[in-house]
């Protein structure tokens, strides 16, 4: 429940008002508001400097938009609502400042490259489903986000957007997504699952490396490629299950440094060959299976 500071409608009075409420109601003059009609009657008021192509809102000048692009976020609110008037949401945005939460409104499409990279203290952000790029490192080092819900639109998960988000413990990957960049989760070690959904094609360099958490991992069969190392440095991974077409040679290279203990579902740890349907022998060196 992000907390954001409003001026009454009414009466003008300061308030900490929660945003998660659908009505404000004023303590000092007890009139009550639409909570989405305060906020925009609150950046109507406050908005200074209009110019056919920049518009700075806010009394306290908290955020510089120029054309609908997000260039900077200088107020000292950690709960932060992002203007209705953005569409972008600029390079370095928010980079490195130590906000808490976020919640970016309908009709942003783009969040560029390091919007919130080094944003230490962020745990919750709320992207809308009109985001369709998410550029590369937009979340690097976000060291406190625990969870993000990644928008339908989103095609391609850029290079290192997660990487070094060490406290993620969930994200969702929409069923659109057809390549998981490099270094996108590298380093989040406390990824303890995930879903590569049917429709990734490829799985670039180092894009789980370091996920110390995973267990176990399912790669579909529209995985086309996946580059060396792409799961390189994953302590606790046990149970694999790779396209039919992967060939023995490539899953050394994608999974070097696994421990010892992980197996591959249905592929024969010793030649790489199948064990098929129920067959307890491996198709190609007749070995048995060991897990």
């Amino acid at each position: 429940m992000p907390i954001i500071p409003l001026k009454c409608p009414n009466c003008g009075a300061d308030l900490q008002a929660d945003s998660d409420n659908p009505i404000l109601t004023c303590q000092y003059c007890g009139s009550s508001s639409v909570m989405k009609d305060a906020i925009v009657h609150n950046y109507i008021q406050n908005t200074i400097n209009i110019t056919a192509g920049t518009v700075n809102i806010t009394g306290q000048k908290d955020f510089v938009i120029e054309a609908g692009v997000l260039k900077k976020y200088q107020g000292e609110a950690v709960d932060v609502v992002v203007p209705e008037n953005v569409s972008i949401i600029g390079k370095d945005a928010f980079g490195g400042l130590r906000i808490r939460s976020v919640i970016i409104p309908n009709g942003v499409i783009e969040i560029e490259e390091r919007a919130f990279a080094r944003c230490i203290a962020l745990t919750s952000i709320t992207i809308p489903d009109t985001v369709t790029i998410i550029g590369t490192s937009a979340f690097q080092d976000c060291a406190a986000l625990t969870s993000v819900a990644i928008p339908n639109g989103v095609m391609e998960i850029n290079h290192s957007v997660f990487r070094g988000c060490k406290s993620l413990i969930s994200v969702a990957i929409p069923d659109g997504v057809t390549t998981i960049g490099a270094c996108a989760f590298r380093d989040c070690a406390a990824l303890a699952a995930i879903t590569i959904p049917d429709g990734v094609a490829e799985i670039n360099y180092s894009a789980f490396s370091g996920c110390k958490s995973l267990t176990l991992i399912r790669i579909p069969d529209s995985v086309t490629r996946i580059d060396p190392g792409a799961f390189e440095h994953c302590d606790n991974l046990r149970k694999i299950r790779v396209p039919k077409s992967f060939r023995a040679e490539q899953y050394c290279t994608v999974f070097v440094n696994s421990p010892p203990g992980w197996r591959m579902e249905g592929v024969c740890q010793w030649c790489g060959g199948e064990f098929k349907l129920f067959s307890k022998t491996c198709s190609k060196c007749g070995r048995p299976k060991d897990y």
